[in-house]
């Protein structure tokens, strides 16, 4: 029980670091798409 305890903060770390990071990939890809798209004519555009 005293290793689950010092390993929870380490945990709880993680989980915040994990969710930080997907909010923010879900902000870039919310706010990307308009770029990528441009992104994709111009390969297409010979």
């Amino acid at each position: 029980m005293s290793a689950f305890s010092c390993l929870e903060p380490s945990y709880h770390t993680f989980l915040h670091l994990r969710s930080t990071f997907v909010y923010s990939h879900l902000l870039l890809s919310t706010f990307s798409p308009t770029r990528g798209y441009s992104e994709a004519d111009d390969e297409a555009t010979p």
